[in-house]
């Protein structure tokens, strides 16, 4: 029974912390287009603290997931997995849109290349934030729209969103960028093999 415990609180934890992970990691993403919108030595500016900003990212991630852990040994019976991650969330949600917002306002007075550089990047953003909101909808409405909705059917569409989460860039390279889909629906080419004895008897 202990060791079902310690697997199943192992595996909440990886759940968890991959959510931060890629919650802090759309924050970033508006964080830098907001410096490369007011600043023009923005890039030069991540990359001299890179290091730095992903060690506090995962710190960050790992900090979040504590509390979490320590409520669920506590009380296994609460459902504080849903309550986090909407509160959670709603926070992501307004920040998000709140760097949005100063970002348009900073890029009024900046060249038209900064905001077509800045408006592909919006894609981005936009498909990130969508899939962030399906998870909050998909979250809310099991725990607390549908309460009489099984234990074990909600676990599995939470941990169903979880994984949507983690597989937030891969469904957004393959939306976004073309290179990609052309890469996926590229057919095997037929490569036609030419012998040294037919080029001589071609020359002849």
């Amino acid at each position: 029974m202990e060791n079902h415990t310690a697997i199943r609180l192992i595996r909440d934890f990886i759940c968890n912390w991959s959510y931060h992970i890629q919650s802090s990691s759309l924050l970033l993403k508006c964080v830098f287009r907001f410096t490369l919108a007011k600043y023009p030595n923005g890039p030069e500016i991540w990359k001299h603290y890179f290091r730095l900003i992903l060690i506090l990212t995962l710190l960050y991630s790992c900090l979040a997931t504590i509390p979490y852990c320590v409520v669920s040994i506590d009380d296994p019976g609460k459902n504080v997995y849903s309550i986090f991650m909407n509160i959670e969330t709603s926070i992501y949600f307004v920040l998000t849109i709140s760097i949005g917002y100063f970002t348009q306002r900073e890029l009024k007075c900046r060249s038209s290349q900064i905001m077509a550089s800045i408006k592909k990047m919006n894609r981005y953003l936009l498909f990130d934030l969508s899939i962030h909101f399906i998870v909050f909808l998909g979250v809310l409405l099991p725990a607390f729209v549908l309460p009489s909705l099984e234990k074990f059917m909600k676990t599995h569409i939470m941990m169903s969103l979880v994984d949507l989460v983690a597989l937030t860039p891969s469904y957004i390279l393959i939306i976004c960028d073309n290179n990609i889909r052309n890469l996926i629906r590229c057919k095997k080419k037929t490569v036609i093999q030419v012998l040294p004895s037919d080029i001589n008897s071609t020359f002849k």
